[in-house]
């Protein structure tokens, strides 16, 4: 607490300094007051990122929860509920604050100072805020993300208002020990229920999810296919509550108070309490926050007879924000809303200085202006949108050209509709009528952008020093336009070139941590190769792993992707990665391969019919076929297309060849077919040859990487893919000893995340996504 409150004393000497000095010069130096914040943001993160550092993933530190109920977000299996003033039950009579520090609070308790909980529950019961509920379960630490491009949970639920939240409790087995809920922000939650529950009362429910999702920050009710399409048309903002709703809640009221003759300064007040009474409605969003704040500062201004400047109004903001909680500084959300408001009013002016010319009729310049706006917004956004999403929409700007005048009014229509449905259903679905209409035209537009060329451009994750040097030429740029000829908006409309792919390395093996399965990408010569993806331990694992990896590798079309066999573990993610494959947003695959000698098997055919359904070829390979990249060979080694071995011993075996390295790609082999691979591996390797990399078979299992296998492999690195704590007891401890007396180095995805191998053909690097 030390160091963030003496970054807050620093922050509002320095923002009032700066207020008195722009005050003085009738200007604002946002270019000194925006890199204030972010170095005191950033320093205030210290302690925070060490306390985030410090917290063992997926570690149990209690069985039982006791905490005041702060949110409830209801959702089709349950609810979610945040906890707040914790204690943490270890054992009977025995309890753990751990999360936030310990403070003596009584007799068989430390204390519950700060501590917060996420409750996952699928009961729907009555729970209000402000009540203390008991849950029992197992209270764990949140799971890191594992491979690069995932969600990493925990550091969304860090990096929330108010303090992070380390630690998630399942349970079903929750009491309220003492109602609490009839203060102001139950009934703040009890009017957005009733909002929302009229908004499903006079609406289709896709369009009702989508209002709900605007006004009330309700995503829960949005249906699956209207995200993607908003995603790819660019306009994905929409869904989220946004300044844009507050400025129009807040002057509407002031107009409307105004008309009613109300003096200013008690209609600055009202509009004032109306805006911070809608934040905690919403749920207090990070743009939700800026823009009340913002708009609060705009308001009261007159009351204290001062004029208001936008840019410190902002910066004023993320202070305020980043006190409560300095990882924000790292969140997408918080980053997107103030980018867009700094492309409005710091970027936007800068390109309108070149703009200007006596030579162009009044409406082409409004149009021209109208343009920058879009532009200049989506300018600063780009690099976040890189970073955070592995894509950008191409025709976004466009689109919001046409979308965000409209947007206004389904904000009024919804607003005024939605307080109507609480008394009446007839007037509230007539006023809905028009946030109805100006939906499906959203909704057609969508779908319009989809048939087009390249709605999604995959760009993968930029390097840093990348993002630096745009951001860095960015703020030369609108600090120094006044200054520039004309001829520099040139050089500013070319910054994105600086985000084109750089050279990679020439070949890369990423071991995804999939949980139980495995799942394995090969990169070269800018071709990608897929082999296995498939978990029984974790669902959607290639929507929520796979794909996030490719994407954030700028991977937009797989060679081929092969499964070495037909279990659930090796193919499920496959089906997923082919079944997106002809979307806009999709990674093309060119082709599945799968083994000969198991053509007929039952296990094949969801994989293959997925692959025709989609029209993607499929290839049988057996023992002896190649495929080339450059100067990657893959070869199969087995199995024959007349073997008539077990599943598990018929899996595909793959030897990778590139310059001196080698890696042997095994699935589930066991068996007959080890002997069978152990013998064909002599013949392969030449003398004094080894393979490099083996990717140890079944998950490490006892029954396989047999001693007389790994003397024939003579590998330097294992890779051992399976889930945490997974039921089979993968890897086995005597694999583990057979690896470590053949001189082998291990590496194991449930403890190391994704492993991630690299060379040039003759040096190896092998990096970990949990570093040691």
């Amino acid at each position: 607490m030390r160091i963030r409150s003496i970054c807050l004393a620093a922050g509002i000497l320095l923002f009032l300094l700066l207020i008195l000095i722009a005050s003085r010069k009738r200007s604002c130096f946002i270019y000194e007051i925006w890199p204030a914040f972010l170095v005191l943001g950033a320093a205030a993160g210290i302690g925070q990122e060490a306390r985030c550092a410090a917290v063992v993933p997926e570690s149990v530190i209690g069985e039982q929860v006791i905490g005041r109920v702060d949110s409830i977000v209801e959702r089709e299996s349950g609810a979610t509920i945040i906890l707040r003033d914790c204690t943490v039950v270890i054992g009977e009579g025995e309890t753990n604050d751990e999360p936030e520090g310990s403070r003596d609070g009584g007799e068989g308790e430390k204390g519950r100072e700060e501590a917060a909980v996420v409750l996952y529950t699928s009961k729907k019961e009555e729970f209000a805020s402000g009540d203390l509920v008991s849950a029992k379960g197992k209270v764990k630490a949140f799971a890191r993300a594992s491979n690069l491009g995932q969600f990493d949970i925990a550091d969304y639920y860090a990096g929330l208002q108010n303090g992070g939240i380390f630690y998630s409790c399942y349970s079903d087995e929750i009491a309220v020990l003492q109602r609490g809920g009839s203060g102001w922000k139950a009934a703040l939650y009890a009017l957005r229920d009733k909002l929302s529950k009229g908004y499903q009362a006079c609406l289709p429910q896709k369009e009702a999810g989508i209002i709900s999702a605007m006004l009330l920050g309700e995503r829960e009710l949005l249906d699956d296919e209207v995200r993607e399409q908003y995603d790819i048309a660019g306009i994905a903002h929409l869904l989220s509550i946004s300044g844009l709703h507050v400025s129009l809640l807040g002057t509407a009221c002031l107009m409307f108070l105004k008309k009613l003759s109300v003096p200013v300064i008690p209609a600055a007040v009202i509009s004032i309490f109306l805006v911070s009474g809608y934040s905690f409605l919403t749920g207090c969003g990070v743009s939700t926050i800026r823009a009340s704040i913002m708009l609060v500062l705009l308001l009261a201004a007159p009351i204290f007879g001062r004029t208001y400047d936008g840019l410190s109004a902002l910066s004023g903001a993320a202070l305020w924000l980043l006190y409560s909680n300095p990882l924000l500084l790292y969140q997408a959300g918080f980053l997107m809303s103030f980018g867009a408001v700094l492309g409005i009013q710091a970027l936007a002016p800068a390109v309108h200085v070149f703009l200007r010319t006596k030579e162009r009729t009044e409406h082409a310049q409004k149009l021209l202006n109208r343009l920058v706006t879009p532009l200049c917004i989506q300018a600063v956004l780009l690099p976040i949108m890189m970073w955070f999403f592995y894509e950008i929409s191409l025709y976004s700007i466009l689109v919001n050209l046409l979308v965000l005048p409209l947007s206004s009014y389904v904000v009024l229509s919804g607003a005024l509709g939605g307080m109507l449905g609480i008394l009446s259903a007839v007037p509230a679905r007539f006023v809905l009528g028009t946030a109805w209409l100006i939906l499906q035209f959203f909704e057609r537009l969508c779908k319009l952008v989809q048939t087009l060329p390249g709605a999604v451009l995959i760009t993968g994750r930029p390097e840093f020093w990348k993002i630096i040097v745009y951001y860095l030429a960015l703020t030369g740029f609108a600090g120094c336009a006044p200054l520039l000829k004309k001829k520099s908006l040139f050089w500013f409309l070319l910054l994105p070139v600086l985000f084109l792919p750089g050279k990679s390395s020439p070949l890369a093996l990423e071991f995804l941590d999939v949980g139980q399965g495995d799942g394995i990408v090969i990169r070269t010569n800018g071709q990608a190769i897929v082999v296995d993806c498939g978990s029984s331990s974790v669902d959607e694992v290639g929507t929520y792993r796979l794909l996030p990896m490719l994407k954030a590798e700028g991977i937009r079309e797989i060679a081929f992707a092969a499964a070495t066999h037909a279990d659930t573990d090796h193919c499920s993610g496959l089906i997923e990665l082919l079944e997106q494959s002809g979307a806009p947003d999709g990674v093309r695959v060119k082709a599945l391969a799968v083994s000969a000698c198991s053509r007929e098997n039952q296990g094949y055919r969801a994989l293959t019919e997925t692959a025709e359904r989609n029209g993607i070829p499929i290839i049988y390979l057996e023992k002896g076929d190649r495929m080339e990249a450059g100067t990657l060979q893959l070869k199969c080694l087995h199995p024959a297309a007349d073997y008539d071995g077990e599943d598990n011993a018929a899996s595909l075996v793959f030897l990778l060849t590139f310059g001196e390295f080698r890696a042997l790609l095994t699935g589930d082999l066991e068996g007959s077919g080890e002997a069978l691979v152990k013998e064909e591996l002599k013949r392969e390797l030449q003398s004094g040859e080894t393979v490099t990399v083996l990717k140890a078979a079944h998950h490490g299992s006892r029954y396989s990487t047999g001693e007389e296998f790994l003397n024939a492999c003579g590998a330097e690195a294992a890779m051992i893919s399976c889930g945490r704590d997974n039921r089979y007891g993968h890897p086995h401890e005597e694999t583990l000893k057979r690896l470590e007396a053949a001189g082998i180095r291990t590496y194991i995805t449930a403890e190391d995340g994704a492993v991630r191998v690299e060379t040039d053909g003759r040096t190896v690097k092998i990096l970990c996504r949990y570093a040691h």
